[in-house]
């Protein structure tokens, strides 16, 4: 008995050094962190007829402690870390260039940590390769779908190659302007992979910010418009404005308005945007009800005329809305708004009468406006 108790405990010791020889030695094929080469941004770009050009954007491993606060100081201006690299690659499919990049180089690709994908404008002008990128981000099960979503007036390899800022790398940079801008500017709004996925599905059509390169610097102005998988045109900031209010959360957006040759902001706190649809004379009238409630934090002139700028505010919301509806309609013939979209989940007779693709020719636009100011503030 003595024995085999002995013989026992044997056995365990042996076993839990084995065990522990496995456990922190890790197996012979595994790739160290060290290693990968992890991807924080994407470009897709349309070389010609046939093949894709992607780029991507491979930060140092020091980049993402810099990022986090942590890290080595701050490198002096022009001075490049060491294996920070962008790289690119022809192939008749996303994945294939991808493949082939991961030949070039001496880590292993990893888009786990990928912050951003921007479409170049050759790529959104062709229905079928815009597509099959899109089917090719959708089948990822590397690539997130909080991913956010650019596209650019340019190719987008120009943008990652030329980003020279202190986020290190662009992927970094769009990360850190979202989470710091949380609520939609007047001039771009936010876009994931996700939110692009589920337009896309339901109607074929899709907006996406754009993003431009300056001196190094990476900056936001306007949106690329998608309709039925293809590039339709681009809207400019005057036209964002409309289309910010209506579909985006605006809290902390600024709305400026012109009184007395004195433009005076409204600093938004509150926002709900309702729809209905009705018919009058054989017509579809779309309502687009919009409650703003905001504080004037500068005014110049004395005492706030409260009333003269609540008017001036509803005026201005009015014809901002007006003049993006008046041009998604007239200029693009694209249903930015996704009005058919409602009109079919709330009025499915009145959808069913027009028919999808009459619905939108078919509409007229009202707009109902309701300002309230609730805090004043004044500058001298």
């Amino acid at each position: 008995m003595v024995l085999m108790k002995t013989a026992v405990r044997i056995f365990k010791i042996i076993f839990i050094s084995l065990l522990s020889v496995f456990l922190f030695t890790g197996c012979w094929d595994k790739v160290e962190p060290e290693e990968r080469g992890f991807v924080t941004a994407m470009g897709i770009d349309k070389a010609n007829s046939s093949l894709f050009n992607i780029c991507v954007e491979v930060p140092s491993p020091e980049a993402f402690q810099e990022d986090s606060g942590g890290g080595e100081e701050k490198k002096e201006e022009g001075e490049e870390s060491e294996n920070s690299y962008t790289e690119s690659y022809k192939g008749n499919s996303v994945w294939s260039a991808v493949k082939s990049i991961d030949g070039k180089i001496d880590r292993k690709l990893n888009f786990g940590q990928i912050k951003l994908c921007v479409f170049g404008e050759d790529i959104l002008k062709d229905r079928e390769m815009f597509k099959q990128a899109v089917d090719a981000l959708e089948r990822s099960k590397e690539v997130g779908r909080k991913v956010l979503i650019c596209s650019a007036k340019e190719d987008a390899e120009e943008i990652l190659k030329g980003y020279t800022g202190d986020r290190k790398t662009a992927g970094l940079f769009v990360t850190a302007f979202f989470n710091n801008n949380r609520k939609n500017t007047d001039i771009t709004l936010k876009k994931s992979l996700q939110d692009m996925l589920v337009q896309l599905s339901s109607t074929g059509n899709t907006v996406l910010p754009i993003i431009g390169i300056d001196n190094g610097e990476l900056y936001f102005s306007g949106m690329s418009v998608i309709k039925d998988y293809v590039l339709s045109g681009y809207a400019e900031e005057d036209i964002m404005k409309g289309y910010v209010i209506v579909k985006e959360d605006i809290m902390e957006t600024d709305i400026t308005t012109k009184l007395n040759g004195v433009e005076v902001p409204l600093k938004v706190t509150k926002k709900n945007t309702d729809i209905k649809f009705s018919e009058e004379n054989n017509k579809v009238k779309c309502i687009i009800n919009v409650d703003i409630e905001g504080s004037v934090e500068e005014y110049r002139n004395g005492a706030v005329p409260i009333g003269e700028l609540e008017k001036a505010y509803k005026n201005t919301v009015s014809e901002s809305i007006k003049n993006t509806f008046d041009f998604f309609k007239y200029n693009l013939n694209t249903d930015v708004f996704e009005l058919q979209e409602y009109c079919r989940k709330k009025e499915n007779d009145l959808y069913k009468k027009f028919g999808k693709d009459k619905l939108f020719d078919n509409m007229e636009l009202s707009e109902n406006i309701n300002i309230v100011i609730n805090g004043t503030g004044t500058i001298n």
